[in-house]
């Protein structure tokens, strides 16, 4: 890296990691706040994607700033039925429920309480994870309604997060919904839970950062029975 910058008389030489950090965050980070239409994709993504690179930057001392433009997204996110209202129930409707699941998540890393403290600023997120399994029929079928593929296709899996048996360093949807059953108290979550994984206990809850799997199987076990 440095070798390439100095043949081709960069000004920040990429010497050290001072001088990549450098790099990093200027050219990458800070360029893409200036410039929005480069990244702009479907909503929320491009919001979420700038929120968290101002987080990067700045956290915490800019966590007041960070939690009101989260406030916002999550408001326009789930306006409509705890949802953002676009068509297309497991295709574009699912974009905000699974991205921002991942967004708390990797907040909750940082503060424990992330996700019941969001639920209490924000309890139209009880009905964004609500939505797709309200509108999941027989644990087979969703309506076909708008961009969703082929009419009467099954879909056996709830879409309204990503699960993942290895999700890498990324938030495990597992303990995601977890915790909206700890906060809210609604025990579908847990169900949700144990269905996705092959009706098992076994492997949970898939996340790296996750402590205490042993007592949230056996938790998790005493619930389902």
């Amino acid at each position: 890296m440095a070798a390439e910058a100095a043949k081709v008389k960069l000004a920040n030489p990429k010497s050290d990691f001072a001088h990549i950090q450098e790099n990093i965050e200027g050219r990458i980070f800070r360029d893409t706040l200036d410039n929005r239409p480069k990244i702009e994709s479907n909503y929320p993504s491009t919001d979420i994607t700038l929120l968290t690179l101002q987080t990067v930057l700045g956290w915490p001392a800019n966590r007041a700033e960070v939690m009101a433009k989260l406030d916002d997204i999550i408001n326009k996110a789930t306006v409509v039925d705890g949802v953002t209202g676009e068509k297309g129930i497991i295709g574009y409707t699912v974009i905000a429920p699974r991205i921002i699941s991942e967004l708390l998540g990797r907040y909750a890393r940082a503060d424990p309480g992330f996700i019941r403290e969001s639920l209490r600023r924000h309890p139209r997120l009880h009905d964004m994870y609500r939505f797709h399994l309200d509108t999941w029929c027989l644990g087979q079928y969703y309506p076909r309604t708008g961009d969703t593929g082929s009419f009467a296709e099954k879909t056996p899996g709830y879409v309204g997060v990503a699960f993942s048996g290895n999700p890498g360093v990324n938030p495990s949807a597992y303990v995601f919904l977890w915790e909206l059953y700890q906060a809210t108290g609604d025990k579908d979550f847990a169900r949700l839970i144990y269905g996705a994984n092959h009706s098992s206990t076994k492997g949970l809850p898939h996340d790296l950062f996750a402590s205490n799997h042993a007592e949230s199987q056996t938790m998790l076990a005493k619930l389902i029975t």
